[in-house]
């Protein structure tokens, strides 16, 4: 069975990802009669370019014209394609973040925005049914031309200068490292600053498609390498970035490493006093409540959503988001794509870098020391599609919870189990949706406070 989750469809290579499975996913969006072209991209994973070549053989055997990358290239180029070029679809093949031995297909709708839950629910349908495959109804010429190579890359830093003050980047003497992970994000980021006087460093670079052995997420175990050369080298920032570039991590100056929630709220709190900007913030329901407090203090709101980045990206447009993000490294602004995107979300911190003069580690003490610090922390759980029916059983069904010894403020069920207790404090448990894993995630006063929460979780739901 294809499934779509949050961030498109993924599954086991040689399994589930397949070439008989890609191309019935091409004939179902075939069938929906897309009136422009079709864009499609593809990362560094193994089977990736091949994938992406099936896509397009079925596509174009359709009598549709296609887009194809001329090489692999970050998710987010092919999203801002879609949105300018204001194509019906474009697709990702890439597994995003997920370990060597996944791949998948990522779809954008109008707009370059994430498919909506209501669109793959009904391509589900049609994958559902007998679907005869069109990959002989043209000649192999008539083929050919309908399939168009074009190279995202040159298209997306062309259009940066609408966005991104490049030369005080450029003028700037911010000395930078970057860890693509063995992802596609060189390819996004070195272009940009070619024939330039400003020098990026990389580490994990070259391609790889086990990446290096571990999971390409630029999460904080994963960067023990970037900390230690931004420390020996005395960088001003470290930047890592995920297989197809959409997630972020940074390591400060001072070796300390800022998930998405601390970027979040430096970027916003930047915005909004230096540049004097103003407009919403929109985050996942895992995501940082000192949002709250920097948008109070400037007279905006925050708007929370489903985790997903399909609906933040949503209520971007419909809430006038100035920023948008979730915990997970996901970043975007209002002016760029309607998606994550850490490519623009290094650009945007090297500008704020280089406006300020200050060091990133001086600017996250700031908001600190006017809105607070907390510990936010994430544990994963593998589990059985059995044990996860009766543990869903047990949260949405039952709504059975373990006691707690902090003051509840109130429970919500609008995606998994978040509980939200005094202080801006909150609890949330959700199994993932593009990974057979179950989440704990809190965001309290410190780690002492956090490991209590996990034993009596642990306990309670025999995790």
């Amino acid at each position: 069975m294809i499934k779509f989750g949050t961030g498109g469809w993924r599954d086991y290579i040689g399994d589930g990802f397949n070439r008989d499975n890609i191309e019935k996913i091409a004939q179902a969006i075939a069938n929906l009669n897309p009136k422009t072209p079709i864009a499609i991209g593809y990362d560094h994973r193994f089977l990736s370019d091949k994938a992406a070549g099936w896509l397009a053989t079925v596509l174009a055997s359709n009598g549709i014209k296609v887009i194809l990358a001329s090489d692999a290239c970050p998710t987010p180029f092919v999203m801002q394609y879609v949105k300018n070029k204001r194509l019906d679809y474009g697709l990702m093949v890439t597994a995003s973040h997920n370990p060597y031995d996944f791949n998948g297909i990522k779809i954008f709708t109008k707009g370059g925005i994430d498919s909506s839950l209501e669109f793959t629910n009904k391509l589900e349908e049609k994958l559902k049914g007998k679907l005869k495959i069109n990959k002989s109804e043209l000649s192999q010429t008539q083929t050919n031309k309908l399939i168009t190579k074009f190279c995202f890359n040159d298209y997306y830093r062309e259009h940066l200068p609408e966005i991104i003050d490049l030369s005080i980047i450029i003028k700037s003497k911010i000395k930078l490292i970057v860890d693509p992970m063995h992802g596609v994000g060189k390819k996004g980021l070195a272009p940009i600053f070619h024939n330039s006087n400003f020098k990026i460093d990389y580490i994990n670079a070259n391609q790889d498609s086990l990446f290096g052995g571990k999971v390409p997420a630029p999460n904080k175990n994963n960067l023990n390498d970037l900390k230690d050369k931004v420390l020996k080298g005395k960088y001003d920032l470290g930047v890592a970035l995920d297989g197809d570039a959409d997630r972020i991590g940074i390591i400060d100056d001072l070796g300390n490493y800022l998930d998405a929630n601390r970027l979040l709220t430096l970027l916003y709190y930047y915005l909004l006093k230096y540049e004097n900007k103003r407009g919403n913030a929109i985050r996942s329901l895992c995501t940082t409540n000192i949002l709250d407090k920097i948008a109070k203090d400037y007279k905006q709101l925050v708007i929370e959503t489903k985790v997903g980045y399909k609906y933040i990206s949503f209520a971007m447009n419909k809430y006038n988001g100035l920023i948008g993000g979730e915990a997970s490294g996901g970043i975007s602004m209002l002016s760029h794509i309607d998606g994550k995107d850490s490519i623009f979300a290094t650009l945007l911190i090297l500008m704020v870098l280089a406006k300020s003069k200050k060091k990133i580690s001086t600017l996250m003490t700031e908001v600190e020391s006017s809105y607070g610090k907390t510990h936010i922390n994430e544990l994963s759980y593998h589990f059985s599609e059995t044990k996860k029916q009766a543990m869903n059983k047990m949260l949405m069904i039952d709504k059975k919870i373990p006691n707690l010894p902090y003051k509840i403020i109130n429970i919500q069920y609008i995606d998994g189990l978040k509980i939200n207790l005094e202080n801006d404090y909150w609890i949330s448990l959700r199994f993932s949706g593009t990974e057979p894993l179950l989440r704990l995630i809190y965001e309290v006063s410190d780690k002492k406070m956090g490991n209590k929460i996990i034993a009596s979780f642990e306990k309670f739901y025999k995790i």
